[in-house]
């Protein structure tokens, strides 16, 4: 007989599309999505920063997906969205094509990350039209970037 499933099983992601490829991000860390803003530029910011945007009176650093999956920067449009998301160290900002929606997945359906992907990767979901590369936002800066972006957001902040 088979295994009666729980909610435990079940690990749940916002999907969203960044350059024409699906990838997704852990529910728990994403607080929400907003439209697209204008990114302001933040000298002295480490490579992988786009610029920074105001969130509440917060500055909050704008995270280049395309440069970590290996495509060139590319600027979205008006219809483009933020992802406001939390990693073990702050708040960031990853603006994609779409959001197309949260989706559960059972965890035993999700396998280690692509070898050599230049994407900092948590996991890949293997899907019933393909596959859906998890994004692990807290590889996305090494421990000197995070030195260097708070020396720019102080700096910025002044």
């Amino acid at each position: 007989m088979g295994r009666e499933r729980s909610a435990g099983d079940d690990v749940e992601l916002v999907a969203v599309v960044v350059g024409g490829q699906s990838w997704a991000f852990p529910l728990a860390a994403v607080a929400r999505v907003v439209g697209m803003v204008a990114v302001s530029p933040l000298p002295e910011s480490p490579m992988g920063i786009r610029g920074a945007v105001n969130v509440g009176g917060e500055i909050v650093p704008v995270l280049d997906l395309d440069l970590r999956i290996g495509r060139p920067t590319t600027e979205r449009g008006p219809s483009a969205r933020l992802v406001l998301a939390r990693t073990n160290t702050r708040r960031v900002a990853l603006p994609v094509d779409d959001v197309l929606g949260v989706i559960s997945i059972e965890r035993g359906r999700i396998g280690p990350p692509v070898e050599q992907s230049p994407a900092p990767m948590a996991g890949v979901a293997s899907l019933e039209d393909g596959v859906l590369a998890i994004y692990d936002l807290d590889a996305f800066l090494t421990a000197d970037d995070e030195v260097a972006l708070d020396a720019a957001l102080t700096g910025a902040a002044r």
